[in-house]
């Protein structure tokens, strides 16, 4: 992870031009831009990437999934971290 760039988008939005110019980026999220506004950016750029997506992580109901930019589901998600990394 020492090649990876953490940051969050609670508050801002952030520059994903500079975001998406690293190899993996770890976000955590809130409503205005969640996973699925992240991979939109990612399909605008037209780049190669993988998206994982880790909701209410430690509790009972957690889950991480994998999808491709153009598959991430347009849904509200819950307590949620984002990891963008090459395909």
């Amino acid at each position: 992870m020492n090649d990876a760039y953490f940051t969050s988008s609670h508050g801002r939005i952030p520059d994903f031009d500079f975001l998406l110019a690293h190899k993996t980026i770890g976000m955590v999220t809130d409503e205005v831009i969640g996973p699925y506004q992240i991979a939109q950016e990612v399909v605008h750029r037209h780049q190669k990437r993988a998206i994982y997506i880790g909701e209410q992580l430690s509790y009972p109901e957690e889950c991480i999934s994998q999808f491709q930019p153009e598959a991430v589901p347009d849904k509200k998600y819950k307590m949620n971290v984002v990891i963008i990394t090459n395909a």
